[in-house]
């Protein structure tokens, strides 16, 4: 018996060599699964760029083998995986309002008539917002253009005719002007005049009407609060508000584009 116990050790002796280790069997096939698997995860990794639905296809087929449950309907949560690009400028879009509202001033500054009625705002980098007020527009009341007006709607119309700017003219008004008006209230009043403006651009044959909307805001967006003469005037206007569109287009025709001779 002590002869056939020596026999049995010999093996494991060889194997091991003169520490005497003993590894159970079942290990080596673990470890070759722990490899396995830290290979996988690594060319996950390396996958930067990752196709949403083979991503997902992985993801699913990775909580069934854990045995992760679904959630039921109605309660399921969404986490992003990669954070949202933040919007990037389109240095031609800034660059074609900043050339804009620069020509804007240097051809209104020709025109006789009320400049100091006209101001131009960058809300955005790629918007130019056009406020006119009511003295070089209209008559108190009144939603029909004066004949003094038609030069700088003209001016406005002619800078922006050959460039990717939508337009969306926005009427305000207040609660007096309706007072000697025969429209009803200030909504009909704000909106009639965006649609007289909107009316004469496209009659006029000076801008495409697939490029342009109309709106009337009332009273309900004004420029100041103060219930004063001195300033109520100034929430009865009209704002042009023009936006560069240049979704579409090689960079030649885009740099082209942003250029506005003054």
């Amino acid at each position: 018996m002590l002869k056939g116990d020596d026999n049995q050790q010999q093996p494991d002796e060889r194997r091991y060599g003169a520490w005497g280790i003993r590894f159970p069997p079942w290990l080596i096939t673990y470890s070759d699964l722990i490899t396995l698997l830290l290979t996988f995860f690594v060319l996950l990794m390396s996958m930067a760029d990752l196709d949403p639905v083979r991503f997902n296809e992985a993801s699913n087929s990775l909580k069934g083998a854990f045995g992760i449950r679904q959630q039921p309907p109605g309660t399921d949560v969404i986490i992003p995986v990669f954070p949202a690009p933040s919007a990037e400028l389109d240095p031609y879009s800034r660059s074609l309002i900043n050339n804009l509202q620069h020509s804007l001033k240097l051809r209104f500054e020709k025109l006789d008539g009320e400049v100091s009625a006209i101001e131009t705002f960058t809300p955005d980098s790629d918007t130019l917002l056009v406020r006119i007020h009511e003295t070089l527009l209209f008559s108190p009341g009144s939603a029909a253009l004066r004949s003094g007006s038609h030069a700088f709607l003209e001016t406005i119309a002619e800078s922006i005719r050959h460039h990717p700017i939508d337009v969306r003219i926005e009427g305000h008004a207040d609660k007096s002007a309706v007072e000697s008006s025969q429209f009803e209230n200030s909504w009909e009043l704000s909106t009639a005049r965006a649609v007289s403006v909107l009316r004469h651009l496209v009659e006029q044959k000076m801008l495409g009407v697939e490029r342009m909307s109309a709106v009337g805001y009332g009273a309900e967006r004004p420029v100041s609060k103060d219930s004063g003469d001195s300033k109520s005037h100034l929430n009865r206007r009209v704002d042009i508000i023009l936006k560069a569109d240049f979704a579409s287009g090689t960079t030649s025709a885009k740099e082209q584009k942003s250029t506005i001779p003054l």
